[in-house]
């Protein structure tokens, strides 16, 4: 995880690094394979049908290339989701996180960001990551998985690891800010809340949680569906007060370009990572629109429509089913037994479910979102039964 929060400093060695580490994980740690093998089983459907895109890809050597990135990203989220000890896997966020916070605190940069309908340029955060929008995710997650191991360290009565806790949260909160990314910043300040609320609802009887669980989904349910009546006016009112461009500096532009490649390869897309590639007409009109120099880091900037350019409704469909149901098991399985790791877990949830319609996630080989995604959903599929009865033994 820590070597894909500096992959904008570590670049190729990031890639090496991850290659590596996976094969020598499972040659000192054998008896690891047989605990991940049902949620590689439900989740490995998603890199397989990446990689099988390959047979209709417009660039097919580009979608094994990055396809095998995706499953070994894949699978490293799945070891960490399932294969680690729940305080072990938090508290290795963790200090993959702080590591994050305070090199991008020490070391990291800004960057020059305009402001709707005014003429003046401002300066924004981007720590060691590509673009601010990256680093007030990256410092948004960091914030969610302070305030967990902040709690843990107090039940366990850790007072120096919930100190270190509070102080990156502080740090992380300080980026957030100065990255002024408003999205990122409502998403983390939203999932905290339902995080916290979480914290509270552990004194509730299993029972009263349930109730609970059932009230929320179903208000949540209700919201995403009627979202047509009310999010582009609650969009709309957040940016304005915020100074922004009513188009999500150029998103309705990229969105545009989006919607007609998807109705030229409705069914299967172009195959996975198939259309941004140097050479390609249309991802050079688009880092032209965007004043992407580098041409590479750049998305649709939503996640559905990224998947459905590359990997058409069919992927669509696979990857909201499996995603989908896993959800509702994390959730089911938190509401049961709440702990430190999987509040956490479904408080990421929540964050990127605020953030999917404007940014891209999942989707992405070898990032630590994909890596923690993954790592949450099969956290859902921990056989805790046989865990408790090892220790018993």
């Amino acid at each position: 995880m820590t070597a894909m929060l500096f992959e904008q400093l570590l670049r190729s060695v990031t890639a090496l690094a991850l290659v590596v580490a996976l094969p020598i994980y499972f040659l000192l740690r054998p008896e690891q394979l047989s605990k991940i093998g049902l949620a590689a089983g439900v989740l490995g459907l998603l890199p397989a049908f990446a990689l099988l895109s390959a047979f209709w890809s417009a660039v097919p050597q580009t979608t094994i290339y990055y396809g095998t990135e995706y499953l070994i990203t894949v699978l490293i989220g799945i070891v960490i989701g399932v294969a680690l000890n729940s305080h072990q896997a938090l508290l290795g966020l963790f200090v993959a996180f702080a590591a994050h916070a305070v090199a991008s605190m020490l070391i990291g940069g800004y960057t020059l960001v305009g402001r709707a309908g005014s003429s003046v340029v401002e300066l924004a955060f981007i720590g060691i990551m590509a673009s601010k929008n990256q680093a007030a995710d990256a410092s948004g997650v960091g914030m969610l998985i302070a305030s967990a191991v902040a709690v843990f360290a107090v039940g366990f009565r850790r007072y120096f690891l919930a100190l270190c806790a509070l102080i990156v949260l502080v740090i992380d909160v300080w980026m957030v800010l100065r990255a002024d990314s408003t999205g990122a910043l409502v998403a983390a300040m939203l999932a905290a809340m339902a995080m916290i609320a979480m914290q509270f609802g552990r004194v509730l009887s299993v029972q009263a949680r349930t109730m609970l669980f059932i009230t929320i989904t179903t208000t949540l349910s209700l919201a995403f569906a009627l979202r047509s009546f009310w999010f582009d006016a609650v969009m709309g009112s957040i940016l304005k007060s915020a100074g922004k461009d009513a188009t999500l500096t150029g998103r309705t532009y990229i969105w545009e370009q989006a919607s007609r490649l998807i109705e030229a390869n409705p069914a299967f897309g172009l195959g996975y990572n198939a259309f941004w590639n140097v050479g390609n007409p249309d991802a050079e009109l688009i880092w032209k629109f965007g004043g992407i120099a580098e041409k590479r880091g750049f998305n649709f900037h939503n996640s559905a429509t990224e998947i459905l350019v590359h990997l058409g409704y069919v992927g669509f469909t696979l990857f909201a089913v499996v995603i989908g149901a896993l959800a509702l098991i994390l959730a089911i399985r938190v509401t049961r037994r709440p702990e430190a790791f999987g509040t956490f877990a479904v408080a990421y949830l929540f964050f990127m479910g605020i953030r999917t319609p404007v940014e891209s996630f999942g989707l992405n080989p070898f990032s630590y979102a994909t890596a923690l995604i993954f790592a949450i959903l099969s956290f859902g599929l921990r056989n805790e039964h046989r865990r408790r009865a090892t220790r018993n033994r």
